[in-house]
């Protein structure tokens, strides 16, 4: 259960990302982490939250408690 919601948060700030047109090597770079790191976390689930979060910020975007229940496309309002 627990996947889904990471899932949810990856899928979620690639397409923010991608709704911003901002390259991954441009929000990795302001997260402070590496361009493979923020493609491990837009496409896996094993995500690490505060990594997440620096690149949510890098998005002028911040995670909030997610259920699990959580589709993508509401988690993705949440980080709007």
């Amino acid at each position: 259960m627990n996947q889904i919601a990471y899932n949810s948060v990856g899928l979620s700030l690639r397409r923010l990302r991608e709704g911003k047109r901002l390259s991954q090597e441009t929000v990795a770079r302001t997260a402070g982490i590496g361009r493979s790191t923020l493609v491990h976390l837009e496409n896996s689930a094993d995500v690490r939250i505060a990594k997440a979060a620096a690149v949510a910020r890098a998005l002028d975007a911040s995670l909030g408690v997610a259920s699990v229940a959580e589709t993508p496309a509401s988690l993705e309002r949440r980080l709007v």
